[in-house]
């Protein structure tokens, strides 16, 4: 079980792997899980820390040149945030920015950065307000920081 990048006629491909040899070709992989550890998340391929995939400050899974990423409670963040929902809506809307604001600009399907690391993102601003109307306070409260 685990994550493998193909090329098929010049073209990049992103398979997950399960146990049972299964495999399913994705662009963006989000995995929602319950209030325990998942079969995929332990048989998976990834480094383990009680039963949660290890993640770095930026929410991506070491070793997968910044294209896998995890969060909420199948996650281990290096601050050891607890496994709740409210943790896990924040890393969301983290991830959300990230992807709109800078790793959209990276064209992981082109050939020539088959190789390259991911970019780690700039400056994201943390949310505090979930209400749109209220946007304004999470720049007024909160410090932009690359990392979540």
């Amino acid at each position: 079980a685990g994550v493998d990048e193909r090329y098929i006629d010049g073209e990049q491909i992103t398979v997950a792997r399960f146990a049972d040899g299964t495999e399913i070709n994705f662009g963006t992989m989000i995995w929602s899980a319950g209030l325990s550890p998942v079969k995929m998340i332990s048989s998976s391929d990834f480094k383990l820390n009680r039963s949660r995939i290890v993640v770095d400050e930026y929410l991506r899974v070491p070793e997968t040149k910044g294209r896998v990423y995890a969060l909420g409670d199948c996650a281990a963040s290096p601050d050891e945030l607890p496994p709740t929902a409210t943790v896990a809506e924040q890393q969301a809307l983290y991830l959300a920015d990230c992807f709109n604001k800078y790793y959209s600009a990276v064209d992981v399907t082109d050939e020539k950065n088959k190789d390259d690391e991911i970019p780690l993102p700039g400056n994201v601003t943390p949310y505090l307000m979930p209400f749109n109307a209220l946007n304004f306070l999470n720049n007024v409260f909160c410090k932009a920081a690359p990392q979540f």
